[in-house]
């Protein structure tokens, strides 16, 4: 036996909205929208008199009849004393994807309302059809399994909070409902409009596919939403641990994988959640060739100018370009800059030194020190053939020993002596000394 209408999006309304804030209503005029205003209204009078209630109407302008609609809807607000706000988009503008600039404006709009009265949130009518269209859509272009999600019943779009209690009723109970409350509402023709992909769907290919398969389809299409869902929570959620504490450098940011044991769907959602959080814009080859090189361990691999990889360890640079020194700079007491690094040498004496041996994550972040003793020394960028003066290895050897990314090898200046280098701020290298000696900092201020 379904559930009631009312007891689905009263317990919703109990769940997601608070008392202490405005939420605004996305009111179309159309039957979804009409529904879940006439629910809210219900609600608000058995259980939140208190709730303050904003309309919001976006006149898309793209009937003749649009403005008189919006007309009723304000007179509508107005005999039930609800604030009303409106805009009118200019689809004569629009020169790409009608539907997706349309929805660009509709969200600007939004924002901007919920702003202005500190609302906690916008609902929107979607309901189980819309779902089973979208999760089709992303289907047939090719969306990852946990990408068919659809539309979640709560979304925080970059702090524009979206409410749809409707998502699991299907359309005819919302239209059955509507005729059972004697409630009117406006038919809008561009929904079932073939210029458009969602007006095809409707009048074209879900009738197919209902025909063809079973009035159920939809009801099946959301269903695989809603494990998808679950699915993606689940991922979401173990990844957050890896995600949540980047190591943070002058650099850009850095995450240590290589402890860690993922499988390669847990790979896939770790850069995937990756590009959300840090605005990376993956390609779908990028995506691949990503977690090809680190489920194998690969060193020393680029995927854009901006992506690096070394066994298990991502680097994502805030530039692709950094402005490094070319020429040697001589080592000298004081404080001096040697490219984008502040240097800082003094002179220590105590017979009880601090222990300095430096890691590559360090120099990532930014600061790293080593002592060297008194002698004729220059700063310099290194190549991968220098010789360390203590072992005369040289330093990709070294680097590959260590397992060091060797693409920092090329952003830290070294200490260079007569016969090759005396000190790095990698590799952890700790050299004996005799009283006085020099401690020397480096840092990249931010």
């Amino acid at each position: 036996m379904s559930i009631p209408i009312e007891q689905k999006a009263f317990a919703f309304f109990k769940k997601y909205i608070t008392f202490q804030q405005p939420v605004l209503l996305g009111l179309s005029g159309g039957p979804d929208s009409m529904c879940l205003l006439h629910l809210l209204l219900a609600w608000q009078k058995l259980e939140a008199p208190q709730l303050l209630l904003h309309l919001v109407h976006i006149d898309h302008g793209w009937r003749l009849e649009s403005a008189h609609e919006c007309e009723s809807l304000a007179a509508i607000s107005a005999s039930l004393g609800l604030p009303f706000h409106t805009m009118r988009c200019t689809p004569e503008a629009y020169q790409g994807n009608l539907e997706a600039e349309a929805r660009e404006d509709r969200l600007a709009f939004f924002r901007t309302i919920m702003r202005q009265v500190k609302a906690q949130g916008i609902l929107l009518a979607h309901q189980l059809d819309d779902q089973a269209e979208t999760v089709l859509k992303r289907f047939l272009e090719g969306t990852s399994l946990m990408y068919l999600s659809g539309m979640h019943p709560v979304h925080d779009m970059d702090g524009l909070i979206l409410l749809r209690p409707l998502l699991d009723v299907p359309k005819a109970d919302i239209l059955g409902w509507l005729h059972e409350h004697g409630i009117s509402y406006f038919n809008d023709v561009t929904n079932t409009d073939s210029r458009f992909l969602r007006g095809r769907m409707r009048t074209d290919i879900f009738p197919y596919l209902t025909k063809t398969f079973g009035k159920e389809c939809q009801k099946n299409i959301a269903r695989i939403a809603q494990e998808a869902q679950e699915v993606r929570k689940f991922f979401d959620d173990r990844m957050a641990g890896y995600l949540q504490n980047p190591i943070r450098g002058p650099f850009g940011i850095c995450f240590d994988m290589s402890q860690e044991v993922l499988t390669s769907v847990e790979a896939t959602q770790f850069f995937r959640k990756m590009g959300e959080l840090f605005a990376y814009p993956w390609s779908q080859d990028g995506l691949h060739t990503a977690i090809e090189l680190f489920m194998r361990g690969a060193a020393n691999k680029w995927i854009n100018k901006v992506l690096y990889l070394d066994r298990r360890r991502v680097f994502l640079f805030n530039s692709e370009d950094i402005l490094l020194p070319t020429a040697p700079q001589k080592l000298t007491l004081g404080i001096s800059s040697f490219g984008p690094w502040q240097i800082i040498v003094r002179e220590r004496s105590e017979q009880i030194l601090p222990t300095h041996k430096n890691h590559w994550q360090d120099m990532w972040r930014g600061y790293c020190s080593t002592i060297i003793t008194h002698g004729e020394y220059v700063l310099m960028m290194p190549s991968s053939k220098m010789r360390y003066q203590n072992t005369g290895k040289i330093v990709d050897k070294l680097l590959n020993e260590r397992k060091v990314p060797r693409k920092l090898a090329t952003l830290c200046p070294v200490i260079h002596g007569e016969t090759g280098i005396v000190a790095d701020f990698l590799l952890g290298n700790k050299n004996k000394h005799t009283l006085p000696v020099w401690e020397v900092t480096v840092t990249f201020p931010f």
